[in-house]
């Protein structure tokens, strides 16, 4: 049965061993960030477009506007992700959190104005129904 080591107690080979498997995966989860700011960039543009050939309404148009902010935070986090690996310096390695911290915060309040979008979409399509959520 293999003794369970701390960090202190770990032959060199077993903390080289350890690094290397934390950088592969950290360099696994920045590839995974991109390919969601590729998707949500991507979902921005065909929402764009459909929107673009269609009756618009209000509430559509904060949906978009609400992915369109979505993916600037996207981007951003994906920037300071990125920008963490390649960080030696503790001071920049500050200021990408901050970024990815920052991307966050804008993914946040677009899936907010996003949401407020879809529910003046609902209320005006039960309106316009005949539908009403009170009895």
């Amino acid at each position: 049965m293999l003794k369970d080591t701390t960090s202190k107690e770990k032959t060199g080979y077993q903390y080289i061993e350890l690094e290397e498997m934390k950088s592969t995966l950290k360099e696994q989860a920045a590839v995974a960030v991109w390919m969601q700011t590729i998707g949500i960039i991507a979902e921005a543009i065909i929402i764009s477009r459909l929107l673009a050939i269609s009756e618009e309404s209000e509430g559509e148009n904060k949906i978009v506007t609400g992915i369109w902010i979505q993916a600037i935070g996207q981007f951003l986090e994906a920037i300071g992700v990125t920008r963490q690996l390649t960080s030696e310096d503790q001071k920049l390695l500050l200021m990408a959190q901050r970024t990815t911290v920052n991307g966050d915060w804008l993914q946040s309040i677009g899936a907010a104005v996003e949401a407020l979008g879809g529910e003046q979409v609902i209320a005006v399509e039960m309106e316009e129904n005949g539908v009403s959520l009170i009895p």
